[in-house]
């Protein structure tokens, strides 16, 4: 396998919409903005490819855009993500925004209100006692 020019995806778990892509000797794609949970990309190609990112392929909490909007990743060469994108310039995007995150948020949020109330309480009514 000549990971620069083939790539190998599980068609029964993942959809592709070709199997050959036209290999673009001038296209691109360049990392803008990184962050542990973020990476954004431009990408510009003058016939519709597939990106293959050296990451590893977690999709739990990862939402991916193309352009804003939301695209399935794919697992390539066993443990990579790719990505078929569209011909032309894009912004391709990657975001940690796990759901088990923001319940965790929301519970630490509303526990710090309900022991503030109760602190609150309870100085008041010790104050009311004196």
């Amino acid at each position: 396998l000549n990971v620069s020019e083939e790539t190998v995806v599980d068609i029964n778990k993942f959809k592709v919409s070709k199997t050959e892509f036209i290999k673009d000797s001038t296209a691109a794609v360049k990392l803008t903005e990184y962050s542990p949970k973020k990476a954004v990309y431009e990408s510009e190609n003058s016939a519709d490819g597939f990106v293959v990112f050296s990451e590893v392929y977690y999709p739990e909490g990862w939402q991916v855009k193309i352009d804003g909007k939301e695209v399935s990743p794919i697992r390539t060469n066993y443990v990579l993500r790719g990505l078929e994108v569209p011909k032309g310039k894009h912004q391709i995007s990657f975001e940690f925004e796990p759901s088990t995150y923001k319940t965790g948020t929301l519970i630490t949020q509303i526990s710090a209100i309900l022991v503030g109330l109760v602190l609150f309480g309870a100085l008041g009514m010790a104050l009311v006692k004196h």
